[in-house]
């Protein structure tokens, strides 16, 4: 596939391609991501340059029964020019995926980008991505020159999921009748993907990849409503089960990182804050990743399958411009270390309790 060119040139080249030119020998090799220029003075090789901050991802935030619709997107703006994509981007490894840009490396004109400037291509042979935590849907948007064949498989690597391209070639003007590029490949599993393997020639150089969307399979999650004792689960059914969802979640990912208590959790303490307090718990059917913002440099990220909120006794309070809330969550079980929340997220949260007349004034 003709996917780069000369470096200030307007010539394209073939993988490993010499093009003559006025005093001049260029080589262009996309397995070294190198472009050498052998004028008379000798041999000289020039890399490009590095790669740019990734923006922060990760894969967070999802409702019962949206597998395949839109989630996190990746267009690789965030990365420079015949720069190795790896693991730049939180919770995804590449391997066998390099960046390229319209007007540097990209024949942008058989082969743009679906947005932006930037697309990947299989550099070496097929491309894998895998995933930290396994995702629900995978898609991305493809000009290729040769057939593409995108695989899904499970944490035991058994596949799960195939989705290949309509046409064996929509690249420029040696495209099929009908073909249009950035075609969209999409696979699915309800159950989950761990990672992927996308196939076009064996060889690589076939085919280009942009916006990458990923979401999270549907996870089912319990809501519990304590007062002193009494327990209300929220029907799912209900209108404010969704809301009271998206608050609890927000209650934690919100909370104050500087504020963690310095609290040994012991599961009767658990228990007697379940008796004895006004509480929210959010329990998962399968473990989720959840992404608490960056400290410094670094994007904080967390799995876990339980969410217990307290509103009462020392650990909350619901009125007030001193209210405030302890957030605890963990895998398994609660660990140490809790959250304290406050502010607007919190008022939210109780105000939904309060629409839904399980917290009254």
């Amino acid at each position: 596939m003709r996917m780069m060119r000369a470096f200030k040139s307007k010539y394209f080249f073939l993988s490993g391609t010499l093009l003559l030119l006025p005093g001049v020998v260029w080589s262009a090799r996309l397995v070294s991501h190198q472009l050498i220029k052998s004028p008379a003075g000798g041999q000289q090789t020039v890399e490009k340059a590095g790669a740019k901050a990734a923006k922060p991802f990760s894969l967070e935030k999802n409702t019962p029964g949206n597998v395949g619709t839109s989630g996190p997107v990746i267009d690789f703006e965030d990365l420079n020019d015949s720069i190795s994509v790896t693991t730049q981007y939180p919770n995804l490894v590449f391997a066998r995926a390099t960046a390229i840009s319209a007007r540097l490396s990209l024949n942008e004109i058989e082969s743009p980008p679906h947005s932006g400037d930037n697309v990947i291509f299989d550099d070496g042979g097929p491309m894998l991505i895998t995933f930290a935590m396994p995702v629900g849907s995978v898609s991305g948007f493809f000009t290729y020159s040769n057939k593409v064949t995108m695989v899904g498989f499970d944490q035991n690597n058994l596949q799960v999921a195939a989705a290949s391209s309509k046409f064996n070639n929509n690249f420029g003007a040696s495209s099929e009748a009908g073909a249009t590029h950035n075609e969209l490949v999409a696979i699915t599993h309800e159950k989950g993907i761990a990672s992927v393997l996308i196939t076009g020639a064996p060889g690589g150089s076939s085919f280009a990849l942009d916006d990458l969307t990923m979401s999270m399979p549907a996870i089912g999650v319990r809501i519990l409503f304590r007062t002193n004792g009494q327990t209300t689960e929220i029907k799912e059914s209900s209108a404010e089960f969704q809301a009271l969802q998206t608050g609890a979640e927000d209650v934690l990912t919100s909370a104050d990182l500087g504020q963690q208590l310095s609290l040994i959790v012991k599961p009767e303490d658990i228990d007697n804050i379940k008796r004895n307090t006004i509480s929210v718990e959010l329990l998962y059917d399968a473990p989720r990743t959840v992404s608490l913002g960056k400290r410094g440099a670094h994007v904080r990220t967390i799995t876990l399958d339980r969410i217990l909120i307290t509103l009462s006794g020392k650990y909350g309070r619901t009125r007030g411009e001193a209210a405030f809330a302890t957030v605890f969550y963990g895998l398994g079980a609660y660990g140490a270390g809790p959250y304290t929340n406050s502010g607007p997220i919190l008022d939210s949260l109780t105000k939904d309790l309060r629409g839904a007349g399980l917290l009254r004034d």
